[in-house]
């Protein structure tokens, strides 16, 4: 009896969210190697620096602001320029290798989240299972994971007897419940590989956040996957599936 598990990935975009490694959007004039989105007719203006601000402004521009109708809104001018998001996900994640139905083990797989945004609010990234429990066959399932407390688990633990599915983010801009301190989560500042496992079912979570735009070349946020069948515990055999949704938000 063998048990072979598909992690399958879906996007819900949410506001301005182009579903795309690149986005594309509308420009006014361009080149072999550059777009120019928007353009101005001014006479000033320039790009100022700070240790911590980054100011764009321009003088002299006529007929700008924003106007609005029944069907449509117009934002005239440089700086009433539209923010865009882009969010890239794989379509399915396998998971490997192959868990024995008589003896147990664990697979394991991830999936590379890619979200940039130039909104200066930033974005948040959210997950959840179409269902609960998320990995399923027909009536069978591997229960979603227990979490010890109300934060995610340092380290994976599971009973001999059960059988459980779970996840874990990984990246630069992962939320302070997923950070840990080298021994515990939500605490410290680290990112340590393969710690800090939570559950996911229907239920929305915050994964990954920023306070500010990161551009559309955008931020990795790896999720990774892991199910694992104890050795005393006995499960129907055949292909789990686990239908997972990444919704990326801006603030």
């Amino acid at each position: 009896m063998n048990k072979l598990l598909l992690v399958t990935i879906s996007v819900s975009a949410l506001l301005a969210v182009i579903v795309s490694s690149w986005p594309a959007f509308a420009y006014v004039m361009q080149s072999s190697n550059y777009r120019l989105q928007q353009d101005s007719v001014n006479f000033g203006g320039a790009r100022g620096e700070s240790a911590s601000y980054v100011l764009e402004d321009t003088a002299g521009e006529v007929g700008t602001g924003r106007g609005e109708s029944d069907s449509y809104i117009l934002n005239a001018g440089y700086q009433q320029a539209d923010w865009v998001m882009s969010i890239s996900v794989p379509v399915s994640v396998g998971m490997t290798p192959v868990i024995p139905g008589i003896t147990g083990g664990t697979a394991t797989g991830s999936a590379a989240v890619v979200v940039g945004t130039t909104n200066q609010g930033g974005y948040t990234l959210y997950i959840n299972a179409s269902g609960t429990p998320a990995m399923r066959k027909d009536s069978n399932s591997f229960a979603n994971y227990t979490v010890s407390s109300t934060d995610p688990d340092f380290d994976w633990v599971i009973l001999n007897s059960d059988s459980e599915f779970g996840f874990s983010p990984e990246g630069p801009d992962i939320i302070q419940k997923y950070m840990d301190d080298g021994d515990a989560c939500n605490t410290g500042s680290s990112d340590a590989s393969d710690k800090c496992w939570d559950s996911v079912d229907d239920s929305v979570k915050s994964i990954s956040q920023t306070s500010y735009g990161n551009g559309l070349i955008g931020t990795t946020t790896t999720i990774k996957f892991r199910a694992e069948s104890g050795t005393e515990n006995m499960q129907s055999s055949g292909a789990y599936q686990a239908v997972i949704t990444m919704t990326a938000v801006a603030n």
